[in-house]
């Protein structure tokens, strides 16, 4: 990625490079990266934005007359640009490579290339930034979706074993009852066959009474 250094070197070193850098085809070109675009109407440094229904998509860095700069959005087919690279591989800024794009179609150029260059280096550096923040913030949401999906799993297993288990106690509470109720009604059949058995028992005993004092007598 183009940096302040780079471009600080190619201060120091006051070696511009003259190599005259390949045309880039379209497929070739990567989002978020610094490009020379040349189009009918001049010479730009510019950053690729994506492609948008056949259309490219471009941030092109204009020079403003009150001395500012601004950013232009701009879409061109196939065969209506030219892009090329604005940064050779040590990061220089080629400067007179877009000097000469521009003058190939009559255009006059600013003379504050460093501060363009430079904006563009932290324009690329600003939207990459954006670009791992989105994507950090996509995986965090991704991995919070996944824990509420796996709690609602886990949820729907404890309360699924919880009425498996709620059920078998409740067999276990039936079971218990219905013993206890066959017991409670044994033992009320015991008892209600005691008194019989007892009056039995107690005839019994007043007829050898009766018989004792008859003898007596």
């Amino acid at each position: 990625m183009p940096g302040e250094a780079g471009i600080g070197r190619w201060l120091r070193s006051k070696k511009p490079n003259r190599r005259t850098p390949n045309r880039l085809p379209p497929d070739a070109l990567a989002e978020g990266q610094s490009y020379l675009l040349q189009v009918s109407s001049g010479a730009y440094i510019s950053i690729f934005k994506g492609v948008d229904e056949d259309l490219y998509a471009f941030s092109i860095l204009r020079y403003q007359e009150d001395g500012s700069l601004r950013w232009l959005e701009a879409r061109y087919l196939v065969g209506d640009f030219y892009a090329f690279p604005a940064f050779d591989e040590a990061y220089n800024p080629l400067v007179d490579f877009w000097y000469a794009l521009g003058a190939s179609v009559g255009q006059y150029l600013p003379q504050q290339w460093f501060r363009m260059f430079e904006e563009a280096s932290r324009k690329e550096r600003e939207d990459a930034y954006d670009d791992e923040d989105k994507s950090r913030r996509e995986e965090e949401e991704e991995e919070e979706a996944e824990c509420r999906q796996d709690n609602r799993v886990v949820a729907h297993i404890s309360s699924s074993v919880s009425e498996k288990n709620l059920s078998t106690r409740r067999k276990e509470v039936m079971t218990t009852t219905e013993r206890k109720q066959i017991t409670r009604s044994a033992t009320s059949a015991s008892c209600r066959e005691r008194p019989a058995a007892a009056q039995v028992l107690f005839s019994g005993q007043r007829a050898r009474r009766a018989n004792t004092t008859t003898t007596v007598a």
